[in-house]
């Protein structure tokens, strides 16, 4: 990490060195300077709270403040109220634009440590979750029968696949699994805060969606290669996976 100071523009408020956690920021023969740079973890708070764009962090020159619009409380209050688990969609991609967003909002999703260790795959057409489907499918009716037995979450499955449908994926046209490297600090957790970010911003696009603990818990054998074979790289472990898609139709109240 990198970080520089114009000290022509340094008002020398000292809430750079106020808000490091790692107390890199400090003064030094009279201005501010990054004193401890070998300790930046690169969160950036310095670069964001300076008011007077004073703070160069890694190369980027800060862009002059601007207010950003925040939803109303009571908004953000009725998207969780009516948040349920969505298992009904519509059998058509998700739009660009939305797609866009959601990998904004994994993109500034926050890690321990900032160690940025989790990975996230997304899977957004209904040609592409097919085929992901049907792997699926395959390596279930793959398994010996003796380890299906032994595992609960493989036995429920086996036996609504049996049954016909789709137990795992519930016909959803979206898929995002989230996955961490062993390294990071607190990597599942991570990884899991993450999809709940997702999840919120999809709520407000108006997709649905739901956690998708049929998948996350039988990955481990039922596709322990999963985050190499999504494109994510190897030493990769699969945290948890959700399900999301315009929906089939809406709820007329909230659930709870």
């Amino acid at each position: 990490m990198a970080i520089e100071f114009i000290q022509s523009k340094c008002v020398k408020c000292g809430r750079c060195a106020q808000v490091c956690p790692c107390g890199v920021i400090g003064m030094k023969d009279g201005q501010m300077a990054a004193i401890r740079e070998k300790n930046c973890m690169g969160c950036r708070h310095c670069f964001g709270v300076c008011p007077a764009g004073a703070i160069v962090f890694d190369g980027e020159i800060p862009v002059p403040a601007s207010a950003a619009k925040l939803p109303d409380p009571e908004e953000v209050l009725a998207l969780m109220e009516r948040r349920y688990s969505c298992r009904e969609y519509k059998n058509e991609p998700i739009s660009p634009d939305k797609l866009a967003m959601l990998r904004r909002v994994l993109d500034c999703s926050p890690t321990g440590c900032n160690s940025r260790g989790c990975k996230y795959a997304i899977l957004a057409t209904p040609e592409e979750t097919g085929k992901f489907r049907d792997e699926l499918y395959e390596r279930l009716a793959a398994l010996p029968p003796d380890v299906v037995k032994a595992d609960a979450t493989l036995r429920t499955l086996a036996i609504m696949r049996r049954r016909g449908g789709d137990p795992i994926l519930r016909g959803a046209p979206g898929v995002v699994v989230a996955c961490y490297e062993a390294t990071a600090a607190t990597g599942y957790v991570d990884a899991v805060i993450g999809l709940s970010k997702f999840e919120t911003m999809a709520q407000a696009l108006g997709l649905g969606t739901c956690w998708c603990g049929f998948l996350a818990n039988s990955s481990g054998t039922l596709w322990p290669g999963l985050p190499a074979e999504l494109g994510l790289g190897a030493n990769l472990t699969t945290a948890y996976a959700m399900l999301f898609g315009e929906k089939a139709f809406g709820y007329a109240r909230p659930c709870r």
